[in-house]
């Protein structure tokens, strides 16, 4: 892949709108990618070289569009070696400048992520080969030589049923080691090669994970209200309407304050510590985590339309509560940025953020067919 250059281009594009989606009116745009005194908020410019987190690692990319709106700059970016499907948009506190400091920093985790990663190999072999000795112990399983009989056909098979989960994971029991027929180990590699290459932005370090993982369970109540929302979104070709009857905002503040009033004013500063944390969360990944293929023309039509009107809308005045829900979905990757709630322990944040689902799970009313409406021809053409 050729390597993009780190100059700035003067050059100016023009895009006008043709069509929108009925749920937002979007005027035509001039967005301009020469650089002006207007300019001089964004830390970086167009078709610059950046490193960009993706989840909690860092990856080489490149700024391919910028726009400022709801005081933050965001940035659409493409990640060097990576189809352009990988492209979204971020916002600029996930960047940094490619310099010495940072590229360090990026081999460092790397190497971290390395390591964990094989140690936790190590850890899945050694335990596959406890349980497979366990198995084998538990069926009578001997060593067959002169002197001892043969294991009965239970334990004979007992035995090849736990050399099988042994070998599956890499290791041997006895002398021997279960192979699979050509066919299978092809189709065994396609689906490593697959894997590998998903586990650049997947992989985790272990301590990492550790350190930040809250393991959220969503309530029955809720889970047929994001299966409801896939089926809409992915198969029927419905949009979510915006700007939503009820938004994120509306739904946080009446839970905060029906919270305090029933713990108590003492609870109020935990609360508004909560609460102002998942906003400034949702508004962070509204626009790279959290929404469908389909919906993120939508998204960007919106951010074009709020910026020529310098409205200073937040996306969680806008958008609602299936999106709220979907924040709690991607715990992995939204905990990748603790910091924006402050780093409370993660014993109080499980506890607040459970308690705010069986909230919502009580309001499942908030969760209906009836905000959604099928996009039109025009845009389903645009997603093509």
């Amino acid at each position: 892949m050729a390597t993009p250059s780190t100059a700035t281009t003067t050059t100016s594009t023009t895009t006008t709108t043709t069509a929108t989606p009925s749920t937002v009116a979007t005027p035509a745009v001039t967005t301009s990618t020469t650089s002006t005194a207007s300019d001089r908020a964004f830390k970086y410019a167009v078709e610059e070289r950046i490193l960009c987190f993706h989840g909690p690692l860092i990856y080489e990319a490149k700024c391919l569009k910028r726009l400022a709106i709801d005081t933050r700059n965001r940035y659409y970016v493409h990640y060097n070696g990576w189809n352009k499907s990988w492209d979204e948009w971020v916002d600029e506190t996930m960047i940094m400048a490619i310099n010495e400091d940072n590229l360090r920093r990026q081999q460092e985790l790397k190497s971290s992520v390395a390591a964990a990663s094989q140690a936790s190999k190590k850890r899945k072999a050694e335990a596959s080969a406890a349980a497979a000795a366990a198995a084998a112990a538990g069926a009578g399983a001997q060593p067959v030589g002169k002197d001892t009989a043969q294991p009965s056909g239970n334990e004979s098979s007992a035995a090849r049923r736990a050399a099988k989960g042994a070998a599956k994971n890499g290791t041997k029991t006895g002398d021997s080691c279960l192979t699979n027929d050509n066919d299978s180990n092809g189709s065994a590699d396609k689906k490593k090669k697959k894997r590998k290459a998903m586990d650049r932005f997947h992989t985790i370090d272990d301590s990492f994970t550790a350190k930040l993982e809250i393991r959220i369970k969503m309530p029955d109540q809720l889970k047929p209200c994001l299966v409801d929302d896939w089926d809409l979104i992915t198969r029927q070709k419905m949009l979510f309407d915006l700007p939503a009857k009820v938004s994120v905002d509306k739904i946080l503040d009446d839970y905060s304050q029906q919270r305090v009033a029933t713990n108590g004013s003492a609870d109020e500063p935990v609360v508004r510590e909560l609460i102002a944390g998942i906003k400034n969360l949702f508004n962070a990944m509204i626009g790279s985590h959290l929404l469908y293929k389909f919906e993120r023309i939508q998204y960007q039509e919106l951010l074009v339309h709020h910026k020529d009107t310098d409205s200073g809308v937040q996306m969680s005045a806008i958008y609602g509560s299936i999106h709220l829900l979907r924040l709690f979905t991607r715990s992995n990757n939204f905990l990748a940025y603790i910091s924006v709630i402050g780093e409370p322990s993660v014993n109080s944040m499980s506890k607040n953020i459970h308690d705010l689902l069986q909230y919502l799970s009580l309001n499942t009313r908030l969760f209906t067919s009836d905000d959604y409406s099928v996009a039109s021809p025009e845009y389903c053409r645009k997603c093509l």
